[in-house]
């Protein structure tokens, strides 16, 4: 009897052992099979994944211009949307943190669109210049996110009305 116990821990810690080797083998294989990339053939181009750009309705602004005329802008922001790896890599999600950014800034952005309103005159909301006026807004917007890694790309205006 004596000389059989030996072999039962001998058994069970060779068990273990093998188990221990098929784990981690299965393991490093599952991980190299995730994280790896995808080879493309030398004769076809990258693909390249376009951006998916999000927006934000601001909704009207109506406000008195720098001649003494009026203007009712519906104004829309848009950004890209951001990706964030989840689980150590393996996963990408989205990333919620410019939208949050912009709704709890909202005031000082309305505030700053309707400063840049206020210096423009009639003339200086044509078709010709309204993207210069376009271009300060997205400054000043990007400016009060304060942000390296987060911003918008375009302010849009898609309802305008000078009186």
């Amino acid at each position: 009897m004596n000389s059989s116990l030996p072999k039962t821990i001998l058994t069970v810690v060779l068990i273990i052992a093998v188990s221990a080797v098929i784990t981690t083998v299965s393991f490093t294989a599952f991980y190299y099979y995730v994280t790896r990339e995808e080879a493309s053939p030398a004769e076809e181009a990258p693909v390249v994944p376009l951006a998916v750009i999000l927006e934000m309705d601001l909704g009207q602004f109506r406000t008195n211009l720098a001649d003494g005329r009026f203007a009712q802008i519906t104004i829309v922001l848009q950004y890209p949307e951001m990706k964030e790896r989840i689980w150590f890599g393996l996963r990408e999600g989205i990333d919620e943190t410019l939208p949050k950014m912009l709704e709890s800034d909202i005031n000082q952005i309305k505030d700053a669109i309707n400063t840049v309103l206020r210096a423009q005159t009639s003339a200086s909301l044509n078709a010709t210049n309204v993207e210069r006026v376009k271009a300060e807004m997205v400054a000043q917007i990007n400016r009060i996110l304060n942000s390296n890694k987060y911003a918008i790309v375009s302010v849009l205006f898609t309802d305008i009305v000078v009186t």
